[in-house]
C-alpha cells in the first residue's frame, strides 16, 4: 500500500496547479506521441461533439490518464483494428469514451483491473499499475471512470469528469 501512495504521489505532478484546460488537446497531445505506437496499423476515428471541452485540472495528470487508456487500447489490438475517441456532454459533465476493437477482457479479469499491480501482461511488460492510479486521479477530480468490454468485440472506458463553468 505504501509503495503504491508513494508511485501515486510520484505520477501526480502536484506542482502543476489545476486550472482550465482542453479535453481534446489533452488527447491530441497523447496521440501525437503514441503516433508511432498505432501508425498504419490502427485508425484513430475521433468524434468530439462539444465545442468547448473545458476541465478544471492537473493537465499533467490527465495527460497520464489519456496515455494509460490509450496504451492499453493499442495494446489490446493485435494486428488491424480501430479506436473511437469520443467525447460529449452529459449533463454537467463532460463524457469522453476511448472504444476499442481489441481482444476484450474476460469476465473474472475485468473486476480487478483497477487493482494495484494487477496485470494481465507477462513479467516485464507491465506493472500493474496504469488503471489503478488513472482511476484515483479521476476520483481526485471529482470525476468517474467506467469499463465495458466483450471478447474478440473490445473495450471502452467511459470517463465523465465537471465542466468548467464560469462565474
Amino acid at each position: 500500500v505504501d509503495i503504491v501512495k508513494s508511485l501515486g504521489r510520484y505520477s501526480r505532478n502536484e506542482d502543476m496547479p489545476h486550472e482550465k484546460i482542453s479535453l481534446h488537446e489533452v488527447i491530441d497531445d497523447t496521440l501525437l506521441m503514441l503516433y508511432y505506437q498505432y501508425k498504419n496499423r490502427i485508425e484513430i476515428i475521433k468524434k468530439y461533439q462539444v465545442k468547448e471541452p473545458f476541465v478544471f485540472a492537473n493537465e499533467g495528470q490527465l495527460h497520464q490518464v489519456a496515455m494509460n487508456l490509450i496504451i492499453n487500447a493499442i495494446q489490446a489490438i493485435p494486428d488491424k483494428g480501430e479506436i473511437i475517441i469520443e467525447t460529449k456532454k452529459v449533463g454537467e459533465k463532460l463524457q469522453m469514451s476511448i472504444k476499442d476493437s481489441g481482444i476484450g477482457i474476460k469476465d473474472n479479469v475485468l473486476k480487478n483491473i483497477f487493482d494495484p499491480f494487477f496485470t494481465t501482461k507477462d513479467p516485464g511488460e507491465g506493472t500493474g499499475l496504469g488503471l489503478s492510479i488513472s482511476k484515483k486521479i479521476i476520483q481526485e477530480h471529482n470525476g468517474s471512470i467506467q469499463v465495458e468490454s466483450m471478447l474478440q468485440k473490445g473495450t471502452t472506458f467511459v470517463i465523465q469528469l465537471p465542466i468548467v463553468t464560469e462565474k
